[in-house]
């Protein structure tokens, strides 16, 4: 059941209630004072991480979020980072520029010059 919050018209003292969502939201305290009710902003939980090793998780948040094709890019380079950090590279990463250079029979733009790569 939701918290309720009530303040005492002379004291100013607050109680929060547990009450039923369709109850009439009033509150008497011992000496019969009605105590006016407090609207207080509410606390949510917003859900924004996202397991950098699972493709699903990603898939699943940024699909119901609607997010522009920047903030995906923002969120992806994100987790990117924190498979970097996690492993020492981007498995994920290197895999997508091997398929570039697969399909392009090119190396990557992002690929370090350094690198040598096989098609």
């Amino acid at each position: 059941m939701p918290i309720y919050s009530f303040r005492h018209p002379r004291t100013n003292e607050i109680r929060e209630i547990v009450q039923p969502i369709l109850s009439s939201h009033q509150y008497f305290g011992d000496d019969g004072t009605e105590w006016i009710r407090e609207f207080d902003l509410p606390e949510i939980g917003i859900d924004t991480k996202i397991d950098p090793m699972s493709k699903k998780q990603f898939a699943d948040k940024t699909r119901v979020k609607n997010y522009n094709y920047g903030e995906i890019s923002d969120i992806s380079a994100e987790l990117s980072e924190k498979r970097s950090k996690k492993m020492g590279r981007d498995e994920v990463k290197e895999r997508t520029m091997q398929e570039y250079e697969r399909k392009c029979k090119t190396p990557h733009p992002e690929r370090p010059k350094k690198t040598k790569w096989v098609i």
